[in-house]
């Protein structure tokens, strides 16, 4: 089974408002704001709502996921909470960082310990994360411009430190686990 169909994994159709809300959070100084603000947001929305909604899934109508990795440094378990780019079946992350100055820290978690988990809703997935490179590469950014089209101006934006991007694929004899929360 695919790791999109394992998440019950959904790209909700974008209506004006939302997509006025994307070409904003493209922007330069936008983009600098969301990256202070919205990790801490879509963190507290999908605790309060046992990971059925994101900020930026609400706002944008893009779908997040969240990818557990193990720190390089600790050895214990980091959560990010990315944009899913869906990828031949399987889910994509980029490591843009908003466009900001650095690498993210789950993409060094990744390189060292590809093995990690990701969530979507309420269903978790075991998965292997595989670099991509070359035409692949490409063919993820043009797939995550799809899904936010920021990617390729934080791409152009980011000449001199392209962005490390993966796809996540799910752990062959893993079963999927999905909770039901508490909350009706």
């Amino acid at each position: 089974m695919t790791l999109v169909a394992q998440l019950r994994y959904r790209y909700p159709k974008r209506n004006l408002v939302r997509r006025a809300v994307v070409r904003l959070a493209a922007t330069r100084p936008a983009a600098w704001g969301i990256s202070r603000v919205l990790p801490a947001l879509d963190r507290g929305l999908l605790k309060l709502t046992d990971g059925r909604f994101s900020l930026t899934e609400i706002a944008a109508g893009t779908p997040v996921v969240v990818l557990t990795t193990q720190g390089v440094k600790s050895g214990q378990p980091r959560t990010s909470h990315l944009l899913g780019i869906p990828f031949d079946d399987n889910i994509a992350v980029i490591g843009t960082n908003f466009a900001q100055a650095g690498t993210p820290k789950w993409v060094h978690n990744l390189l060292r310990e590809p093995r990690a988990t990701v969530s979507y809703r309420r269903s978790q997935v075991a998965v292997i994360a595989r670099r991509v490179h070359g035409s692949e590469y490409d063919h993820v950014f043009a797939a995550g411009a799809l899904v936010y089209p920021g990617y390729a101006v934080y791409r152009a934006r980011l000449a001199e430190r392209p962005p490390t991007a993966f796809v996540l694929e799910p752990v062959t004899g893993q079963t999927t686990r999905t909770t039901t929360g508490g909350r009706t």
